[in-house]
Parts: structure tokens; C-alpha cells; sequence
């Protein structure tokens, strides 16, 4: 549930860096309290035992949506998009990972799958995990 609420604060927090320097933008996409190092601490729970796949999926899902929506906040600045891609890309990243590692909960066909496809264009990755 604090996860849920918090993604409201990661959707205002990106729209006011939009507006910042590049090192301020770049810190509010990738910076050490950022949505990617939030999907980075959700991988990490998972590779611990301490949050399942499924949940794990959603929360990375919920994450990168935040960086697609903030793409609207300023569609003027390419900078400012270019670092929106490169943080969702490093989200997938993890979606992968563990899509490649339960590919039953997640992978091609699963009903999560759906639901990534549909919220972020996401399509897992066949392979092994990394």
C-alpha cells in the first residue's frame, strides 16, 4: 500500500525536474533516491526471497509508467527524454531478469505479461537470467 501511495510523489517529483538543470533531471530519474533506484532495491527484494515475482512485476511496471508519463511533463526538451528512456530501458532491464527467472508468473503469455504490454509496450525477453 506505501508503495501504491508513494508512486503519486514519484509522478510530481519528475514533473518538477523537467523544469530543473540536466544534473537535476538526471538525479531525478537515475540519482541515488530516483525511480530507478527504487526498481533497483525491488530486484534486489526479489533476488533476497523477500518480495515474489508477481509482485516484484508490478511494482517495476508501476515504476517505469512514472517515467513514461513524465515524458508529457516536457516534450521540448530532448535531454529530458533521452533520460526518461534510459531509466525505463534500466527498469525493463530487472523486468527481464526476473521474467526470464519465473517465466510461468511472467514471461510471453502470462496473464502479467498482458498487463506490462498493455501499461508499458513491455514484451519479455526469452533467454537465460542474468
Amino acid at each position: 500500500r506505501g508503495f501504491v501511495e508513494a508512486l503519486a510523489g514519484i509522478r510530481a517529483d519528475l514533473v518538477a525536474a523537467s523544469k530543473g538543470t540536466h544534473a537535476a533531471m538526471r538525479l531525478a530519474v537515475s540519482g541515488p533516491v530516483s525511480p530507478v533506484a527504487l526498481a533497483k532495491q525491488v530486484v534486489e527484494a526479489w533476488r533476497r526471497g523477500d518480495r515474489g515475482a508477481t509482485a516484484a512485476g508490478f511494482q517495476l511496471v508501476e515504476v517505469a509508467s512514472c517515467l513514461r508519463e513524465a515524458a508529457g511533463a516536457d516534450q521540448s526538451n530532448p535531454a529530458w527524454g533521452q533520460l526518461l528512456v534510459e531509466g525505463q530501458q534500466t527498469i525493463e532491464l530487472g523486468l527481464d531478469d526476473i521474467a526470464r527467472s519465473v517465466p510461468e508468473e511472467l514471461g510471453p503469455g502470462s496473464a502479467f505479461s498482458r498487463y506490462a504490454r498493455e501499461v508499458l509496450g513491455w514484451k519479455p525477453k526469452r533467454g537465460p537470467s542474468t
